[in-house]
């Protein structure tokens, strides 16, 4: 997988966010970044471009979605769904962590399954600078930051990624 922090990939960032990233929006904390302030419009962006590789459509090599900088995203409505080969999660256009772009809440927060096209196979997925944390609100106090039921010829990268968990009194 490409390291889209070189100089000579923001070019094609630039093309790849603009054709795959629908529901993006200037950021609020910045107005200059382009990228997404909710999983559930990631997950929207995904689901379309799924629909249209499933009805013979073209996959691109690489798809890069940017959440935005010091940007909350809640998964308790459902967690994020990665679902395209090649995906790359940031925060903000550097992808890192001090950029502050936390996924919290919800009993699961990335959901990794194999890939609902038999002919296109999840291979790559990749998330830089994020942060995970309250990751164990549900009710039984259990839960899974990520959750990964693809098979076993799927590699998930991690670059610059903190798991901010807090302890709990265990009673007993």
């Amino acid at each position: 997988m490409r390291d889209i922090r070189s100089p000579s990939l923001l070019a094609l960032v630039a093309i790849l966010v603009a054709q795959c990233n629908a529901q993006t929006e200037p950021c609020p904390t910045n107005r200059a970044i382009t990228g997404y302030t909710s999983i559930a419009a990631i997950n929207n962006d995904m689901d379309a471009e799924v629909a249209r590789i499933s009805g013979g459509g073209t996959p691109q090599e690489d798809y890069v979605f940017i959440l935005c900088p010091r940007q909350e995203f809640d998964a308790a409505a459902g967690p994020l769904r990665p679902s395209l080969d090649g995906a790359v999660f940031q925060c903000g256009v550097s992808g890192v962590s001090s950029d502050r772009c936390v996924i919290s809440g919800g009993s699961e927060q990335i959901r990794i399954e194999d890939s609902s096209i038999a002919t296109y196979p999840l291979s790559d997925i990749a998330f830089n600078g994020l942060t995970f944390e309250s990751f164990i609100n549900n009710a039984e106090s259990t839960g899974a930051s990520v959750n990964v039921l693809a098979s076993d010829s799927t590699t998930i990268a991690f670059s610059d990624v903190a798991w901010n968990v807090s302890k709990r009194k265990i009673d007993g």
